[in-house]
Protein backbone atom coordinates (compact mmCIF):
# COMPACT_ATOMS: atom_id res chain seq x y z
CA UNK A 1 0.00 0.00 0.00
CA UNK A 2 1.16 3.55 -1.06
CA UNK A 3 -1.43 5.41 1.11
CA UNK A 4 -4.89 5.20 2.81
CA UNK A 5 -7.30 7.95 2.48
CA UNK A 6 -10.18 8.55 5.22
CA UNK A 7 -13.23 10.23 4.36
CA UNK A 8 -16.37 11.59 6.10
CA UNK A 9 -19.56 11.35 4.33
CA UNK A 10 -19.38 14.83 2.99
CA UNK A 11 -15.84 14.18 1.23
CA UNK A 12 -13.76 15.67 3.50
CA UNK A 13 -10.18 14.05 3.93
CA UNK A 14 -9.86 13.42 7.75
CA UNK A 15 -6.95 10.95 8.20
CA UNK A 16 -3.86 10.27 5.58
CA UNK A 17 -1.50 7.15 6.28
CA UNK A 18 1.83 5.92 4.41
CA UNK A 19 2.12 2.87 5.36
CA UNK A 20 4.86 1.35 2.60
CA UNK A 21 3.58 -2.05 3.21
CA UNK A 22 1.43 -4.89 3.02
CA UNK A 23 -0.71 -4.38 6.13
CA UNK A 24 -1.55 -1.41 7.93
CA UNK A 25 -4.12 -0.80 10.78
CA UNK A 26 -6.34 2.70 10.74
CA UNK A 27 -6.66 3.68 13.82
CA UNK A 28 -9.76 5.33 15.00
CA UNK A 29 -9.92 6.55 18.15
CA UNK A 30 -9.94 10.22 17.29
CA UNK A 31 -12.78 10.10 14.55
CA UNK A 32 -15.92 10.39 15.42
CA UNK A 33 -19.34 7.97 15.20
CA UNK A 34 -20.34 7.93 11.47
CA UNK A 35 -19.68 6.28 8.59
CA UNK A 36 -16.10 6.87 6.37
CA UNK A 37 -14.98 5.76 3.58
CA UNK A 38 -11.53 5.07 2.80
CA UNK A 39 -10.01 5.17 -0.60
CA UNK A 40 -6.21 2.46 -0.65
CA UNK A 41 -3.96 2.59 -3.12
CA UNK A 42 -1.54 -0.01 -4.12
CA UNK A 43 1.11 -1.13 -6.78
CA UNK A 44 -2.07 -2.34 -8.63
CA UNK A 45 -4.94 0.57 -8.37
CA UNK A 46 -6.90 1.98 -6.23
CA UNK A 47 -9.89 -0.04 -3.98
CA UNK A 48 -12.69 1.34 -1.71
CA UNK A 49 -14.12 0.38 1.18
CA UNK A 50 -17.10 1.77 3.83
CA UNK A 51 -15.82 2.48 7.31
CA UNK A 52 -18.42 2.78 10.16
CA UNK A 53 -17.62 4.11 13.80
CA UNK A 54 -19.83 3.06 16.53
Amino acid sequence: MSSINVFDVLGKNVLTLSPNRNEATIEGANLKRGIYFAQIKTASGISSLKLIKQ
